[in-house]
């Protein structure tokens, strides 16, 4: 199976709403890294965030069924709560 990133799930493909912060300032870079992307689906007025785990360093070989929900930066343990803009 051909892997697929949604391309509005990766920073700089949409605005904010609520811009991540955190902390540690990590979430935000991860974001804009591509290391954590920013779902459509939305939960209590944010939306989720999620990773992918990879099989290799290889990022053609990212899974779409491997990816995984996360709630709270995996730096400092702030939770998540970010926003697009829907225009």
């Amino acid at each position: 199976m051909e892997p697929s990133i949604i391309s509005n799930h990766v920073a700089g493909g949409f605005e904010w709403d609520k811009a991540p912060t955190c902390g540690c300032g990590m979430l935000a870079s991860a974001i804009e890294d591509h290391m954590i992307f920013v779902s459509d689906r939305v939960l209590e007025g944010h939306n989720l965030c999620y990773v992918y785990f990879l099989a290799t360093e290889d990022d053609s070989l990212r899974e779409p069924w491997r990816q995984s929900f996360i709630s709270n930066c995996p730096w400092c343990g702030d939770t998540i709560q970010v926003k697009k803009k829907y225009n």
